[in-house]
């Protein structure tokens, strides 16, 4: 389980740097009066929800359990 774990923040690491670049990258090209700040909030706003989310299911989980169990099998 601990595997799991250790993917997932893995995985957020890689995500938040991609994401970085891409915002850098995005903000480099846009254009004067366009929507481009208010698209980045929702989008980080989104993600947040999304990530609190997925956080809030993984340190509520009992690990000691093995992995079909915490999704409700046997």
């Amino acid at each position: 389980m601990i595997f799991i774990l250790l993917a997932y923040f893995l995985f957020l690491i890689v995500f938040f740097a991609y994401n970085a670049y891409m915002i850098f990258r995005l903000w480099q090209a846009r254009m004067k009066g366009d929507a481009t700040p208010k698209a980045f909030r929702m989008y980080a706003i989104v993600i947040g929800i999304i990530i609190l989310i997925t956080l809030l299911f993984i340190l509520t989980s009992d690990w000691s359990q093995s992995l079909s169990a915490l999704f409700g099998g046997g």
